[in-house]
């Protein structure tokens, strides 16, 4: 990928916004195959060492599901992320679900591809 390293900026500030604004779970899943591919948790693990595999994990797949929710799983939405060879960093979310939380979240994330 041409602008992994920013495109990993993104990912990993669009999961550290999520986070701060209240996720205490975060579950990443496959687009293609809709399989689940990791699951975070709070009261199981610290964030910050979760990161790194957490934002490894998006990109194992060329687009994947990122939903955002509480521990009894009440979810906040979910943002949709598309990783292609080409894709400039700020275009891999490519949707997000209509809500404060996922706004909120996408813009912050945004807000780093431009920097």
């Amino acid at each position: 990928m041409i602008y992994e390293r920013k495109a990993r900026q993104v990912i990993r500030e669009l999961l550290i916004a999520g986070e701060e604004k209240g996720a205490k779970v975060v579950k990443i899943f496959c687009a293609d195959e809709n399989e689940l591919l990791i699951e975070w948790r709070a009261s199981k693990c610290n964030f910050a060492q979760s990161l790194p595999v957490l934002v490894n994990t998006v990109f194992e797949v060329d687009s994947c599901h990122i939903l955002f929710g509480q521990s009894n799983w009440v979810s906040f939405g979910g943002v949709s992320i598309v990783l292609e060879y080409d894709r400039r960093p700020e275009e891999i979310i490519s949707d997000y679900s209509d809500n404060d939380f996922c706004s909120a979240i996408a813009e912050r994330a945004d807000g780093v591809a431009y920097v």
